[in-house]
């Protein structure tokens, strides 16, 4: 049907002003999410990014401790250092499908030093591969860094010298420190009793020894190489098991009213379209080797869409209900592709007018499906991203007629992984 709203200029159309809002929502969620995984390991002021190297952690990968301060086991994504050499050690998880079950294995703590410049980031992995090994990359040339910190091991050689300095200077002066034995004398004659009291013999003992001196021994250099923390790390959760937040923007389906302005200009307002918002919950916990994740998911939420004028607005609203079985690709350590589909179900369909459009109806929904495709992407231990293209095939009932609202979508979803 069409509808004339008025013949002043119109006010701004819902997509817009939501798309505006979807806008702000997507800055604020990325600005506080980078903002709170960043931590510095140096004391004073924060400096600027061509001042200091990034370090974090890669997928499968918890963080220990950095230069032998403990850090918080891979919640905070990103470490700020000075450039230079450091040292990182950390702990590796990995998972093998076995059919009926998962096997799950940790990797001893691993340490690794390697050489830091100005202005890059780098990120610190451990693998899994006839044995465990670390290897880190530098994230603007995807190129692995050559490992090893000479400055540092020569000042570990360097203790470890000046500790054996010390064992031989020790061992040379023992016998110097121990007073000489004082060989028994026999006492004067005037000093000696007599009398039936007196003894057979009398002589001066000697003061006793004291004991020896326990070896000094200077510790190994690669024991010199680590924090001294013991501690089990905790085992990293995998991606796709958590809590979200999804918000989009979609469009489609049958026009339901269009409105004509005395401008020219005209807006219409479909069955399908509009902006959401939604919250729910996933599982993943079948994954064939470290390669693919099998889980489910739901979500519910509201979805709107509304055109106005000076002399009148029509609004639409429903509350869809998500069902899906999704999968989880590995591209790399932080990156999947996503792929999900199930059963839809919108409640509460409703279209109301307002002015010279006013009045109200009810809509029946029967079951439909989304299937949704895109990327997915670990910004954090606890923490993800994950944005694709939805469809989503329903259609509504009024009167009898049947009104196609299938859509497609631009969803993007925020996960907390606890």
């Amino acid at each position: 049907m069409k509808t004339h709203l008025g013949t002043v200029e119109p006010s701004e159309s819902a997509h817009s002003r939501w798309g505006r809002i979807l806008g702000v929502g997507i800055a604020i969620l990325l600005a506080v999410s980078i903002g709170a995984c960043t931590t510095t390991m140096y004391a004073g002021a924060r400096r600027p990014s061509a001042e200091i190297a990034v370090i974090s952690s890669g997928g499968g990968t918890t963080l220990a401790s950095i230069d032998g301060t403990p850090v918080d086991g891979g919640s905070t994504a990103s470490y700020e250092v000075l450039p230079g050499e450091h040292l990182v050690r950390m702990q590796g998880h990995a998972s093998q499908f076995m059919g009926f079950y998962t096997r799950v294995y940790t990797s001893r703590p691993i340490g690794l030093c390697f050489a830091t410049n100005p202005g890059h980031r780098y990120q610190v992995s451990c693998r899994r591969k006839d044995g465990w090994y670390a290897e880190v990359v530098d994230s603007a040339t995807f190129q692995p860094v050559a490992t090893g910190c000479p400055k540092m091991a020569a000042q570990l050689r360097q203790r470890r010298e000046a500790l054996r300095a010390s064992h031989s200077a020790a061992s040379e002066q023992g016998p110097a420190d121990q007073p000489t034995p004082v060989e028994p004398s026999p006492a004067p004659a005037s000093q000696l009793a007599s009398g039936p009291d007196a003894p057979a013999s009398q002589s001066v003992s000697a003061a006793p020894a004291p004991p020896p001196r326990a070896p000094v021994q200077a510790p190994p250099l690669a024991s010199l190489m680590t924090d001294g923390q013991g501690a089990v790390l905790p085992q990293a959760p995998r991606p796709g098991t958590g809590f979200h937040l999804a918000m989009g923007l979609a469009g489609g389906g049958d026009n339901l009213v269009t409105a004509q302005f005395s401008n020219g200009d005209s807006s219409t307002l479909s069955a399908g379209g509009g902006v959401y918002l939604a919250i729910g919950a996933t599982v993943t916990p079948l994954w064939i080797g470290n390669t693919v994740g099998l889980g489910l998911g739901g979500d519910i939420g509201w979805k709107y869409d509304s055109i106005s004028a000076s002399n009148g607005s029509v609004d639409m609203s429903r509350f869809p209900l998500d069902l899906w079985a999704q999968a989880l690709i590995a591209l790399s350590d932080s990156w999947y592709v996503h792929l999900l589909a199930g059963p839809h179900k919108e409640s509460g369909v409703n279209l109301s007018g307002s002015g010279v459009v006013s009045g109200g109806a009810d809509f029946g929904s029967p079951w439909g499906w989304i299937a949704q495709g895109g990327l997915y992407t670990t910004t954090s231990w606890h923490m993800a991203f994950a944005f694709g293209l939805r469809y989503t095939g329903v259609h509504y009932t009024f009167a009898g007629q049947t009104i196609n609202a299938s859509n497609i979508g631009l969803d993007l979803t925020f996960h907390v992984n606890p």
